[in-house]
């Protein structure tokens, strides 16, 4: 299993899964939460950067 570290944000802290789609999440992940800004169940964005699809860094939160 391949995992990413979730850098800032609401999730921060956090490890997520990213078996077989690591480089796809350079572009980001959307990814429910129940600490974002807009309430339980909305969703938190968060991306990578070239070279480290290990680190996913936190954008911002979606209403």
């Amino acid at each position: 299993m391949e995992y990413a570290a979730l850098i800032g944000g609401p999730r921060d802290g956090q490890r997520l899964d990213v078996t077989g789609s690591a480089q796809q999440l350079v572009d980001g992940a959307a990814l429910i939460t129940e600490l974002g800004a807009y309430g339980p169940g909305r969703r938190t964005h968060y991306e990578g950067q070239p070279g480290a699809p290990d680190r996913l860094h936190w954008v911002g939160d979606i209403p």
